[in-house]
């Protein structure tokens, strides 16, 4: 079964593919709702605009489980930073405040 996070944001792919080391994983494999595992096809390929979801776990999808769909996994310092500084990414002051994301306070200290 999918599973979602308690925060992911979506970028179109183009901000993604500013970073110097990005790659995609062309035929990452979903599930079908039936379960079997399905790749994805020629139709379904990412364009710059195509939205693309960056998780608390700094894991990007092409939807909002994080555990499908894997696009970029490749979670390094350097991506962090990039994340944090030049997409701006971070949870919301109302997740914040719950301290659910404590991990995405600061997350290049990890």
């Amino acid at each position: 079964m999918a599973e979602c996070g308690p925060y992911c944001k979506a970028y179109p792919a183009k901000r993604f593919r500013e970073y110097p080391k990005w790659t995609e994983r062309v035929n990452s494999p979903r599930k079908d709702s039936q379960g079997p595992d399905i790749s994805t096809s020629e139709s379904s390929a990412i364009n710059d605009e195509t939205p693309l979801f960056l998780h608390e776990t700094f894991v990007v999808t092409r939807g909002i489980y994080f555990d499908e769909e894997i696009i970029f996994n490749r979670v390094s310092p350097e991506w962090k930073q990039f994340c944090v500084l030049t997409l701006e990414f971070g949870s919301p002051q109302f997740l914040q405040a719950s301290d659910a994301l404590t991990h995405l306070d600061n997350p290049l200290e990890q």
